[in-house]
Formats: C-alpha cells, sequence, structure tokens
C-alpha cells in the first residue's frame, strides 16, 4: 500500500511540474525504514524533464522527536545538489527557514 501511495503522489504531481521553480521534498526523518521508498519516489521525480536544474529542498520532518536521523544520514540517501532542513511541521519549527532558503535558491537559479 505505501508503495501505492507513493506512486499516486508522484502521478498526481506530475500534473504539476511545468513551471515549476523549485521542489520541496518532505522525509520522516523518524522512519529510515521508509528512506529507500522516499529516495525511489525522489528520483522518479526528478527524471522528470521539467525539474531539470530546478533547486531541491528536502525537509527532514519529525526532528522534534527523539531518535531521528541526523542531516548526515539522510545526506547519504541522495544524489543531487540539494539544500536540507531540520523541521517539525506539528510545531512550526524549521519551517520558516526553509522557505527562505527556497526562495533564495528561486533567485540563484
Amino acid at each position: 500500500m505505501c508503495v501505492l501511495c507513493v506512486y499516486c503522489v508522484y502521478c498526481v504531481c506530475r500534473q504539476y511540474l511545468d513551471g515549476c521553480r523549485a521542489l520541496v521534498f518532505v522525509v520522516d526523518s523518524s522512519d529510515p525504514g521508509r528512506m529507500p521508498e522516499a529516495r525511489a519516489a525522489l528520483r522518479r521525480l526528478l527524471s522528470e524533464e521539467q525539474l531539470n536544474g530546478v533547486p531541491l529542498m528536502v525537509l527532514a520532518n519529525k526532528k522534534d522527536l527523539d531518535g531521528t536521523l541526523t542531516i548526515r544520514e539522510l545526506d547519504s540517501y541522495l544524489d543531487r545538489s540539494w539544500e536540507i532542513q531540520s523541521c517539525s511541521g506539528r510545531q512550526g519549527l524549521g519551517l520558516q527557514q526553509a522557505f527562505i532558503s527556497v526562495a533564495r535558491l528561486i533567485k540563484k537559479s
């Protein structure tokens, strides 16, 4: 079911890729077991021609929990130039800084 969910999200997202100026990809940093699935979904997205050269921001969500993956550990899952920001969607931590960084990335591209 999780693979189906990732595939469905991917299909829905494809219709919004034209004119995309930045990609923000959220991962659950508290669940290392799902990182291969997240990596595969991100690779499928990044294989789309419309995303060539588009800046990538990865949000490592759930950093308010104990035992989450570190930034260095998350870095080992991706093989593209990207920025990462720790955050907690529930508490709103790190989100403002992340989107300030996204705006900067868009201006640079």
